[in-house]
């Protein structure tokens, strides 16, 4: 992706900013995310890669962020340059949910965990030379179609 067009072939021939940063597609394979490193989280249709829409990060520098779905491709979850995980819902553009790693630095790589109980968020960061991993838990409504948005996420180590 760049400026909102599909680049095939001529990526490597004729980009002279830097490398792709991090994508991630839905397991139907029907939707996938980017960093656009401008302003935040894309999400775009597989199929033809139209821009469905932004969830915006205001980032301070234009570093890459590991962006992944989470609780069954409900949510957007993505690193920052701020040391804070944030968490989108899919279907709404505002921030839904921060989670405070660690005060200043990156979030250098982001994951999720879908299990049946719950969903797991998780994060490393390596500033400053000091190793930080974090592990968040969600608590689960019913079933993963009816829970709360506002449902509270919680950090299992640290803090």
């Amino acid at each position: 992706m760049y400026d909102g067009e599909m680049l095939r072939w001529y990526y490597r021939r004729y980009n002279k900013a830097g490398p792709m940063m991090h994508a991630a597609v839905d397991a139907p394979q029907t939707l996938f995310l980017i960093d656009n490193v401008v302003n935040g989280f894309s999400l775009h249709r597989l199929e033809d890669g139209a821009c469905i829409c932004t969830y915006n990060t205001n980032p301070v520098k234009t570093f890459h962020n590991t962006v992944v779905f989470g609780d069954w491709a409900t949510l957007v979850v993505g690193g920052s340059d701020t040391g804070t995980i944030r968490i989108f819902d899919k279907m709404m553009v505002p921030l839904s949910k921060y989670c405070n790693m660690q005060t200043g630095g990156r979030v250098q790589t982001v994951m999720t965990y879908d299990s049946p109980q719950q969903p797991d968020f998780g994060a490393t960061s390596t500033n400053d030379a000091e190793p930080t991993i974090s592990i968040w838990c969600r608590k689960r409504a019913i079933s993963p179609s009816d829970r709360p948005l506002g449902s509270e996420v919680k950090n299992l180590y640290g803090e």
